[in-house]
């Protein structure tokens, strides 16, 4: 009795210890399968940075980088040939400023009468009003002379860049001699001097106002025709196109004419 009792409980034991088992093998089978989940995944987030290491030490972005600084030495290069296209362009208007004032000058004094044939000597029989009018005529030629002086003085400043002092000198001759048959030029100059130094507002009321106050003045075209490269800077278009399409209206024959309407078609392209 004792033997089969004993064997009973021994299969009992059996029993319970193969479900122990059975359940201990089911719990390491999921822990098993959790862990090989857990590799995969590990295994696809180490393939994905192997993809991406080799797409970052990889030729395309090699090549990438390669064309970045290409671009940076081109626009680098792009902004020194700028630069000194500017310079160009700032030393040919200086030559063509300086060239202008020479001519201005050589234009003037022609306009002032020098180098004209003296005039006739007085019959003895009118020597004393001879005599006076030959003393009116020197003195007249004298104040000419020093006014021409002043204006060319005034010029030859501008014509050395020293801009503020050619403003200060032309605003002053115009002070002095607001009737000098310079007087127009003289604001002219005034102008381009201002636009010399980008100062586009003071500019425009200069060249504006040789148009308005000298309209029989041979400045006029240029006036008008830096009036419209005057409102290019500034900006307004419109102003800009009208300056540049009157000039060619009113001065077709005009070196002033021609220059404008190349900035005209300039202007065109930059679909202005």
């Amino acid at each position: 009795m004792w033997i089969v009792a004993k064997r009973s409980r021994l299969a009992a034991l059996g029993l319970g210890l193969s479900a122990v088992l059975a359940a201990s093998a089911t719990y390491a089978d999921s822990w098993t399968q959790r862990i090989k989940s857990l590799e995969d995944q590990q295994q696809g987030l180490q393939q994905q940075v192997d993809r991406l290491n080799r797409q970052v030490s990889g030729q395309g972005l090699v090549n990438m980088y390669q064309q970045l600084t290409d671009l940076q030495q081109q626009v680098q290069q792009l902004r020194g040939d700028v630069d000194e296209l500017k310079h160009q362009l700032d030393e040919t208007q200086k030559r063509q400023r300086d060239l202008y004032v020479d001519i201005d000058k050589r234009l003037q004094a022609l306009e002032s009468g020098k180098g004209a044939s003296p005039p006739p000597a007085a019959q003895p029989n009118n020597a004393g009003h001879a005599g006076s009018q030959a003393g009116a005529s020197a003195a007249d030629n004298q104040q000419d002379a020093t006014i021409l002086a002043s204006y060319q003085a005034a010029l030859q400043l501008l014509q050395n860049a020293r801009y503020n002092d050619a403003i200060s000198a032309l605003k002053q001759f115009r002070t002095k001699h607001p009737d000098s048959s310079y007087a127009s030029n003289a604001l002219y100059w005034e102008g381009e001097a201002e636009y010399a130094q980008r100062d586009f507002k003071a500019a425009e009321q200069s060249f504006q106002g040789v148009i308005k106050q000298y309209p029989d003045s041979n400045k006029v075209p240029d006036a008008r025709l830096k009036l419209g490269y005057t409102y290019y800077e500034l900006k307004q278009w419109k102003s800009s196109r009208k300056a540049l399409q009157t000039v060619v209206k009113q001065h077709p024959d005009s070196s002033a004419a021609r220059l404008a309407s190349r900035f005209l078609k300039r202007m065109d392209k930059e679909g202005h």
